[in-house]
Parts: C-alpha cells; sequence; structure tokens
C-alpha cells in the first residue's frame, strides 16, 4: 500500500499521487518513519492554508530553506469541509524558534509570485 504525507489518505500501490491534494505517495515503510518523527520543540502555526496548492508552495519554500516543518491537513473526509469552514484546508507548523524567519521568507515568496510580470501595477 501507499500513503500520502499530507492527508494520510491509503492507496492501492500502482497509484502515484493523492487525487485529493496531489501529493506524491509514499510506501508504507516511508510513511510511518516520516508520520512518527517528531519535530523535537515546540511547534508554532506559521500559516493557514487554502488549499493543496498554498500547502505544495509553503512546504517547498521550507524545503528550500531547510526549515523543520509539518503540514497537517484538516481534510479528514469527503464533508469536512462542510463542517470545519472556519479552520480552512490545513496548516503549516514550524519549530517556535524559526517562526520568524520562515514568515520572512514565505511572505517574500508569495508577494513575489503576486506581483505582475510586466512590471505594471493591478490598477493599469
Amino acid at each position: 500500500m501507499k500513503y500520502c504525507l499530507l492527508c494520510g489518505t491509503e492507496y492501492l500501490d500502482h497509484v502515484t499521487h493523492c487525487a485529493e491534494d496531489g501529493e506524491p505517495l509514499v510506501g508504507e515503510e516511508d510513511y510511518e518513519r516520516i508520520k512518527n518523527e517528531p519535530l523535537s520543540g515546540p511547534l508554532k502555526v506559521l500559516r493557514q492554508l487554502e488549499g493543496p496548492v498554498h500547502a505544495h508552495v509553503v512546504r517547498d519554500i521550507l524545503e528550500t530553506e531547510n526549515i523543520p516543518h509539518t503540514i497537517r491537513s484538516n481534510v479528514d473526509s469527503a464533508y469536512s469541509r462542510i463542517f470545519l469552514p472556519g479552520k480552512g484546508w490545513g496548516v503549516a507548523l514550524v519549530l517556535e524558534r524559526d517562526v520568524e524567519r520562515a514568515d520572512e521568507l514565505v511572505r517574500a515568496a508569495m508577494e513575489a509570485r503576486l506581483e505582475p510580470a510586466n512590471g505594471e501595477t493591478p490598477d493599469e
């Protein structure tokens, strides 16, 4: 069996990506090892995530900068969004010591993604 690291959904061996969030799947041995690896220290919420794409962007930034983190999805069933509208799709958590640095990096990357490619302001 294979598993999604973001939502924990179990898949048959021939499936390569999670149907819910597009995350590449890992084998059972890797899933158990990664799932049970605790981050040492108190965790703080870095960002509430809007969806799997937002989660991938934040995760990629944190991995590039070697900042220990975890992404927790609030999606646990087909109906969960009906009952959890205020919690968003999920959260990105980092160690307390890394919150400021991670926030600066993610904020800068998000702002760069929102800038128009040709240098025009959105009102033009």
